[in-house]
């Protein structure tokens, strides 16, 4: 049986994240993906601080007061014509009804009740990379959330 965290309580084995240390990350895996697939630019303008939010949003909100057995996995998908950008957890499920409020929040420009950071992320990478790059939600193969930044090459060149 898990134990939650009391408020203000937090687990020793918390990462924090810099802005610093996810630019590094990003910086990184940019130029993996350059060399995989040419065309993507050096410097993906506001990836790094979308990841960043990305991740405040796992810890806040999908594995927030979990005591042990919380993951918030990073990874990155090259294509030949994308660069996905993928933050998921094992937090707690989302109701269905919730997931999709959430995914036509960030689908419109109108502001929301929820997912107001989800939708300003949205909004950047569509005002960046143009409108057939986004932010997707869905659910992850480790019980809580997945959003990936899905970012188009040609849109990026």
């Amino acid at each position: 049986m898990k134990r939650l965290l009391a408020e203000g309580e937090a687990p020793a084995n918390v990462a924090r994240f810099t802005l610093d240390t996810v630019c590094s990350v990003v910086l990184r895996a940019t130029q993996e993906a350059q060399r995989r697939c040419p065309g993507l630019p050096v410097y993906l303008p506001g990836a790094p601080a979308a990841v960043r939010a990305l991740l405040e949003n796992a810890f806040e909100h999908g594995i927030k007061g979990m005591l042990q057995g919380a993951v918030v996995r990073l990874a990155f998908e090259v294509s030949p014509d994308a660069l996905d950008i993928i933050v998921e957890d094992n937090g707690a499920s989302m109701e269905d009804a919730i997931l999709e409020k959430l995914r036509q929040t960030i689908q419109n420009d109108a502001p929301g009740i929820e997912g107001v950071a989800l939708q300003n992320i949205a909004m950047r990478i569509r005002w960046f990379y143009g409108a057939g790059s986004s932010l997707l939600l869905e659910r992850s193969d480790l019980g809580g959330l997945r959003c990936v930044l899905h970012i188009l090459r040609k849109e990026c060149s």
